[in-house]
């Protein structure tokens, strides 16, 4: 899977929908006019590698299967036998914040933050109800979830610090 694959680009016209627009200068606005020609980019076909179909790629996401169903049922949400898919949406934010008290804020966070990132493509409508238990930890537990200190010595470093810390290591 990890060949190669052909691309064929078709050609187009590129221009601007809008005849005028505004950008900002040294602190003045100036109104920009659309360029009285469009530009031509010409059809080409070109290889490039093949990253199969989005969402379909290896789960690089370490997951525990049935975990959240488990708190579910543990917590009275669910009866044994029925999967977190099948919690109502309404009951998705208390059980988010119980889950939270259970397990602690950042773990239930990653456990829906997992589920919303897996499954937005291939199943959009479990993916915000997801989304809505990530979201109601994120506002309650917001202190906890930011990592305070590394920010903190984030901003102490100098910029050189900093450039060097970055991933690549260079300046």
């Amino acid at each position: 899977m990890a060949g190669k694959i052909r691309v064929r680009r078709k050609g187009f016209t590129a221009h601007r929908r809008k005849s005028t627009w505004k950008v900002r200068r040294g602190g003045r606005t100036i109104i920009m006019h659309r360029r009285k020609r469009s530009w031509r980019v010409s059809p080409t076909v070109y290889l490039r590698e093949d990253v199969g179909r989005p969402g379909k790629g290896p789960k690089i996401i370490p997951l525990r299967k049935g975990r959240m169903t488990k708190y579910a049922v543990k917590l009275g949400y669910l009866k044994e036998g029925q999967h977190i898919g099948d919690l109502p949406a309404s009951k998705v934010e208390k059980f988010a914040i119980d889950l939270a008290e259970e397990v602690g804020p950042r773990v239930a966070f990653g456990m829906f933050h997992a589920l919303v990132v897996l499954n937005k493509r291939t199943n959009p409508d479990f993916a915000k109800k997801m989304a809505i238990g990530r979201k109601a930890i994120a506002d309650r537990y917001s202190h906890e979830l930011t990592p305070r200190a590394a920010i903190k010595k984030w901003k102490s470093m100098s910029p050189e610090a900093r450039a060097r810390a970055m991933p690549g290591g260079r300046i």
